[in-house]
């Protein structure tokens, strides 16, 4: 056996190590999640942090393109199944809505959407998860809990097809190793369920428009339609963020000598424009429509008087702005890493448009990376914006185009500082830095993803800020911030319990008073009753209507406070109990 057949076995053998170890990490993390073993969660996070540097052990293209993918799906898996598995009721925000809308059309048959409610005109929470009910035998309860995580975790998969398209596979894995690190990923936007479906169905979007072969076949432009048609009923907002980048496509490729984007024509744009437009004018009722007005509004109202107004903005800009937040050695080390993917993330943008021979497929994303980046630069900038679609989903979207850029960043760096010091010309060649770019992305990465996962919080038992990590420290901390938390990511199965006799024993225009975390969450989607302030749920902030049931839920009722959206209230000086107030508490406590 030669030398180099030894060395490829060598790689093999660890390929196979690093993916027979990950392979059982997301049944291990379920497992865990599921019977609450912090400690073994502990362990499967540091390990998926660490998967990072498989690319210092991976060199042939034969074997790393699956490897890299195999261990992809095994990371997504288990950051997701951690994520799904550590309630077993629905927690999150949008879901609770999300899931009502489906049982309206489950229970009815119809779908009916309505002006007045932009879910309702919803394709990805109403129609799909019900034709997926019928077809799988499965209750709508787990499509929303657990099928469609499942099937999201395929996106970084896609997401690593599209980027090998100009990327070595270590490049690769990288940029998609960035967008897994990044908690929305498995965090607030499994909570959202519509927005997984439109992100799935986007990716097969712009992979298509990026193939050349699909792009030139009637049959290729014939689902490259469909696909829009489906995003567009899929979410307004991801909808809107599309036509925006195909938008900025199309203008680059004005302006330019090479066609910025395949397909990215006239009629492309105006077949995206149309579709959308006739879909919620009409369709959806103007629903889409009036929400993007809204906002569009709202901001354009608000840059004379709030442009530099700090409550126009979400607190963590201006904590970062001002650099302030926690202090000691390990909040300035989360700051440092913070710091240095974004500014990686901007140095690797500039390093693209500036890179000379860009290939085919760079000249085709570029106008795509620079929509998102300026997407992301206009929410933090400009007032209000970031609060439409919340500034860490934005983040979370732009990631899928800009993560990239962050290799051309640290690469570009690391090619800059070896010309810099005074080596031999091997030492500057190209593999060398490339393999030392590598080497300091890895360590970043890893570095950034169990910071903001929470894993160094965890284990210096500092105050804890994963619901997955630590939701025991979380419910049994005296901290209220905490604890508001708590009640507001995971509902309890007495709060369900409640919800469900409610729904039981009490018409739909019976008033109901409680607190608006309640009103927007459990009661919508266990109690099945819409919030509206008709009915006087969320009214517990003010005062209960007479003859009206009172719903405390356990926080409530243990606490003595309420939550409304991001502050509370005591529930003492709110509810106004006399004999015609009939209380619901679920066993806590009761008022007389």
């Amino acid at each position: 056996m030669g030398s180099n057949d030894s060395s490829l076995l060598a790689l093999n053998i660890r390929a196979a190590l690093v993916v027979l170890l990950l392979g059982a990490a997301p049944l291990v993390a379920a497992l865990s999640s599921y019977a609450g073993s912090r400690s073994a969660l502990l362990v499967i996070y540091l390990l998926l942090g660490v998967s990072a540097f498989v690319v210092n052990i991976m060199g042939t293209k034969d074997t790393s393109d699956f490897v890299f993918q195999l261990i992809i799906l095994s990371v997504s898996l288990c950051l997701i199944l951690s994520y799904v598995f550590v309630s077993v009721n629905l927690h999150g925000y949008d879901v609770f809505e999300e899931y009502f809308q489906f049982l309206r059309v489950a229970q009815t048959g119809r779908w009916s959407p309505t002006g007045s409610d932009i879910f309702s005109a919803v394709l990805s929470i109403t129609v799909l998860p019900t034709i997926l009910s019928m077809f799988i035998r499965i209750e709508g309860l787990k499509i929303f809990e657990v099928v469609f995580p499942m099937m999201y975790s395929i996106v970084p998969v896609i997401l690593y097809r599209i980027y090998r398209k100009f990327l070595t596979p270590s490049y690769a894995f990288l940029g998609v190793f960035l967008f897994m690190a990044y908690p929305g990923f498995f965090g607030e936007i499994l909570s959202v369920t519509r927005q997984e479906v439109a992100e799935l169905v986007l990716l097969g979007l712009v992979l298509a428009l990026v193939t050349p072969e699909i792009g030139r076949s009637v049959s290729g432009k014939v689902v490259t339609i469909l696909l829009t048609l489906g995003l567009i009923a899929a979410h307004y907002s991801i909808a809107y963020i599309f036509l925006g980048l195909l938008l900025v496509s199309f203008v680059a490729s004005k302006f330019s000598r090479r066609s910025a984007l395949s397909g990215t024509s006239v009629a492309t744009l105006l077949i995206a424009l149309v579709l959308t437009l006739s879909w919620y004018s009409y369709t959806a009722s103007g629903s889409g429509l009036t929400a993007l007005v809204n906002t569009l509004t709202q901001v354009s109202g608000s840059l004379s008087t709030n442009l530099f107004s700090a409550n126009s903005r979400p607190s963590i800009v201006n904590e970062a702005v001002t650099f302030s937040g926690q202090s000691g050695y390990l909040h300035d080390a989360n700051r440092l890493f913070q710091y240095a993917v974004q500014i990686f993330l901007l140095l690797g943008f500039v390093a693209l448009i500036r890179k000379h021979g860009k290939s085919t497929i760079e000249y085709k994303m570029l106008p795509l990376i620079a929509g998102a980046m300026i997407m992301l630069v206009s929410a933090v900038s400009l007032p209000f914006l970031a609060f439409s679609l919340n500034l860490s989903r934005f983040y979370h979207v732009a990631l899928l185009f800009i993560a990239p850029c962050f290799c051309y960043g640290v690469n570009a760096v690391c090619s800059v500082g070896s010309s810099l010091i005074s080596l031999s010309r091997t030492m500057r060649s190209k593999i060398r830095v490339s393999g030392g770019s590598m080497s300091i992305a890895a360590v970043i990465l890893i570095c950034y993803f169990l910071f903001a996962s929470g894993w160094v919080w965890a284990v210096s038992m500092d105050t804890p800020t994963s619901g997955i990590l630590d939701s025991q420290r979380m419910v049994q901390s005296h901290d209220t911030n905490l604890l508001q938390t708590y009640y507001q990511e995971f509902t309890l199965s007495t709060d369900i319990a409640a919800a469900r006799w409610l729904h039981l024993t009490t018409p739909i225009t019976q008033p109901l008073c409680a607190d608006v975390d309640s009103g927007l969450h459990v009661l919508v989607a266990y109690g099945e009753r819409p919030y509206s302030g008709e009915y006087a749920v969320g009214a517990l902030q003010y005062a209960c209507m007479h003859r009206s049931y009172v719903y405390l839920s356990e926080y409530n009722t243990v606490s003595g406070q309420a939550i409304a959206y991001d502050y509370q209230f005591a529930v003492v000086s709110a509810v106004n109990t006399t004999t015609l107030n009939r209380i619901y508490s679920d066993g806590a406590s009761i008022y007389y």
